[in-house]
């Protein structure tokens, strides 16, 4: 099932939702999984979005998690800002495995 389940998912989210079972130690997020009905909390949505900005070279803040709780939710917003940042002439790195 975790193969059916990843198939429908986008980079982004395989990647995240990794980053989310490891530090919400859950073991399996589902794309409408809720970061904090899943038993996220502020310390560890920090620690969260700090993996996600230096992993992915981008630079997302807490309210991003705030207004878009989802897996899905959360990685749109994610790919948006990466698109964005990278328009404006940044550089978006994203690094091998968790």
């Amino acid at each position: 099932m975790q193969a059916d389940l990843q198939s429908d998912m986008t980079e982004t989210e395989r990647i995240v939702r990794a980053m989310w079972e490891k530090e919400l130690d859950v073991a399996e997020v589902q794309s409408e999984g809720d970061f904090f009905q899943l038993g996220g909390d502020s310390l560890v949505m920090l620690n969260m979005l700090f993996v996600v900005n230096r992993r992915l070279g981008v630079d997302i803040q807490p309210a991003a998690l705030f207004e878009d709780s989802t897996l899905r939710g959360f990685c749109r917003r994610l790919d948006r800002e990466v698109a964005s940042q990278q328009a404006a002439g940044g550089t978006v790195m994203v690094e091998g495995s968790i």
